[in-house]
């Protein structure tokens, strides 16, 4: 166990050698002296130079000694006018920029596209510009670039990927959309795939226990996702067209509006199609499904004075998936005796947000409504399955500063969920109701320590009361140097059939032993944080470590019997221990680079045995390269992945010709892009995924019979689709 901490001691030690330097710190807010937050700051002499402010809209600027008083520092960030200040001796700024009316966007500077906040929770903000390096038509697309998060296949048939973080599934991640639970219950299994990357602005991920504002079900960590705001948004339109070689082809558009001058709002519409059937491996089976969907959002901002604030999200979605066996030459032609999955999704969520600000500075009040209408029909095989959800979520938060260093937020949560779930062999009916009192208090010692401690008492109807504390710290050791700790507790509610949907098509028989209880884990991490400036040219390292353990967990037993699933409580230990390292620097003016070695020790203990989890690999890592033309007209990225071996599930009992070895190979994954980027507003981008045409062999154990005891789509642990070549359009106006 003390070789896993190796690397993250090591970090801690070297801390210790840094030179000092003169800092420069202050805030940056609008005309109404609210805070702007991920405005860059630098010197327009030394660009290397440079810090961003976090979300109250803080920063601070460190500069080496060489560079003495009295200089310039460049102030900017979307939506609003540059600005210049001239630093005679001040060593603390109040900064004010005005808000950009006007159409014209000149860049000057090539900024981060992922970047850390300086908050005690840590955040990893992936912007726009991430988004821009790969295809990412989806969210769940928009982490190949990112270490932080793991993408895998769900199975070998619909296509969707799955995220999962710190080793664990993404089930113990709180997913949002701007801080409002809105991807959960059914909506678990496909719900960043339905996200189109055109609308998003931000993707804030942050690993371990998050904040108990948002809820006490995070275990490993939180995702939020934050669409384009109107008021802050350039470009009153901006379209975007993508195909593939594959005949796969979406169009999505973004429309900028205003009714006055309290009103603004943005209209986002997308549609996609897949309308060809593709089997490369020739098992009979469709490598991906072939799908239909259109949604669409509509955003509004209403400002009726400096004090309110009220935002409104209207979202629908419909979507239809088609898989299964392919018609060929001697196949019955009645589509009763071929093996079919057709899936289809109707949804709508909503959220309300109010906010008030008072005189007193830092003191709000924000009010929340939310909810959720989804209803889910599937045809997999002979079975059919139905499913639906409501939801309807009310929050208030109160936030009052109570001394120059203190504050806290006190709130009060209420939610209503109603899920039924049901096929041939199994019925799944839940109604929740859950009232929760929050707080949640942050006290900063000067600039150097930040703590933020929080707990909630939650009274569930089923489960009776759920208590959830949580603790984060930050220490600013050094110049751009942070570190952090957190400890804290999560809960969930299981819902099984949603989160094995997958294995709804297979053979696998579903066996609960018991009745399943809550999960319930408890999370520790650290992490370090570095920025630092190495021959003119930034850079930024970072070592982190989580350690979760579970003390009631519901176990997925695919071990026990190859044509059976086993749901039983745990009995015995389950544990996932995770290492990140990573680094990123710009190697030579516009080329940055980026690494990252991800260790896991992921074990559970099925029926007495302790043993590694299935499709976790234990070594991982990632490499990335970004080239930016002196120009800027053209843009050059690499991205190549590498996924250690992992454990399978044991097929041990199934004939000789339907088993699989225990552990599946490691393989490496090859992404390139590049870009054109006119000055007439419009940008094409030509890319290639899966360059090395990596395939897993067979990944569907019995296709030529699938309605077999062994047939069996979920052991799928590579991509099944091998190299794929994209085009694409953007174009703003």
């Amino acid at each position: 166990m003390k070789a896993k901490y190796f690397l993250t001691c090591a970090a801690l030690l070297c801390v210790y050698y840094l030179p000092a330097q003169q800092v420069i710190s202050g805030t940056v807010v609008d005309v109404h002296q609210k805070p702007i937050q991920y405005a860059l700051i630098q010197l327009p002499t030394h660009t290397y130079i440079h810090t961003q402010t976090d979300s109250v809209g803080y920063f601070h600027l460190h500069l080496p000694d060489s560079i003495k008083k009295p200089f310039w520092i460049v102030v900017n960030q979307l939506g609003y006018i540059k600005d210049s200040l001239y630093v005679c001796h001040e060593t603390k700024l109040n900064i004010v920029l005005r808000p950009q009316h006007t159409q014209e966007v000149v860049i000057t500077e090539r900024q981060n596209t992922t970047l850390i906040n300086t908050l005690p929770i840590r955040e990893e903000v992936i912007t726009d510009k991430e988004f821009r390096r790969a295809a990412c038509c989806s969210v769940s697309e928009s982490f190949e670039t990112n270490p932080s998060v793991d993408v895998t296949y769900a199975d070998a048939s619909s296509g969707i990927r799955k995220i999962s973080l710190l080793g664990l599934s993404g089930k113990y991640v709180l997913l949002s959309i701007e801080n409002t639970p809105l991807i959960r219950g059914l909506n678990l299994f496909s719900g960043l795939t339905d996200i189109p990357a055109s609308w998003v602005e931000e993707i804030h991920v942050s690993k371990g226990i998050g904040s108990v504002l948002q809820g006490y079900e995070s275990i490993t960590g939180q995702i939020q996702i934050n669409f384009y705001c109107p008021e802050t948004v350039e470009d009153r339109v901006f379209l975007r067209g993508y195909t593939n070689h594959l005949s796969r082809s979406e169009i999505s558009a973004n429309v900028k509006h205003s009714l006055g001058r309290k009103w603004t709002g943005i209209t986002f519409l997308h549609t996609g199609t897949m309308p060809k059937s593709i089997d490369q491996n020739q098992d009979g089976f469709m490598d991906m499904a072939m799908h239909n969907v259109v949604t669409g959002l509509q955003k509004w901002t209403y400002r009726p004075n400096d004090k309110w604030e009220i935002k409104t999200v209207l979202r629908g979605l419909y979507e239809t998936r088609t898989s299964g066996q392919v018609h060929q030459e001697g196949m019955h032609s009645h589509n009763t005796m071929m093996y079919n999955i057709n899936i289809e999704n109707q949804r709508m969520d909503y959220f309300i947000k109010a906010g008030r600000s008072f005189e007193k500075k830092g003191r709000s009040l924000g009010i929340l409504y939310s909810g959720i209408h989804h209803q889910q029909d599937a045809k997999l095989g002979r079975y059919l399955y139905a499913g639906y959800q409501n939801l309807a979520n009310f929050q208030v938060i109160y936030d009052e500063p109570l001394h120059i260093n203190h504050s806290t937020k006190f709130s009060l949560q209420y939610r209503y969920e109603d899920i039924l779930e049901k096929n041939a062999y199994l019925f799944y009916r839940r109604t929740e109701h859950t009232l929760g009192g929050i707080a949640e208090h942050t006290w900063k010692r000067g600039r150097k320590h930040t703590l933020l401690t929080g707990a909630r008492v939650d009274y569930h109807n089923l489960w009776g009361w759920i208590l959830t504390p949580r603790v984060h710290t930050k220490w600013s050791l050094f110049s751009q140097t942070t570190l952090r700790l957190i400890l804290g507790k999560g809960t969930r509610i299981p819902n099984i059939i949603t989160e094995n949907f997958n294995s709804l098509a297979s053979s696998r028989v579903w066996i609960i032993q018991e009745n399943l209880k809550p999960e319930i884990g408890w999370n520790f991490g650290i992490s370090v944080d570095k920025k630092f400036i190495l021959k003119n040219r930034a850079g930024r390292w970072s070592v982190e470590s989580f350690y979760t353990v579970f003390k009631q967990q519901v176990i997925e037993d695919y071990d026990a019997n190859s044509q059976a699933i086993l749901f039983y409580n745990l009995q015995g230990k389950s544990y996932a221990f995770y290492t990140q390292a990573e680094i990123e620097y710009e190697l030579f003016k516009n080329l940055t680079s980026k690494l990252a070695y991800k260790y896991y020790d992921v074990k559970i203990t099925f029926q007495d045995k302790m043993v590694e989890r299935p499709f976790v690999s234990k070594h991982r890592g990632l490499g990335t390269l970004s080239y930016l033309t002196h120009n800027e007209k053209w843009q050059f990225d690499l991205t190549l992945q590498y996924h250690g071996k992992q454990r399978l599930p044991s097929t041990r009992n199934n004939p000789i010709l339907y088993q699989r070895p225990d552990y599946a190979p490691s393989y490496w994954l090859l992404l390139a892009q590049v870009q054109f980027i006119s000055k007439k507003r419009w940008e094409a981008y030509l890319g290639g995924e899966n360059l090395l045409n990596v395939k897993q062999p067979q990944p569907i154990i019995s296709p030529d019979n699938p309605y077999s005891p062994y047939f069996d789509t979920t052991l799928v642990y590579a991509p099944i689709v091998g190299r794929v070549i994209y085009i694409g359009i953007r174009w703003k106006w």
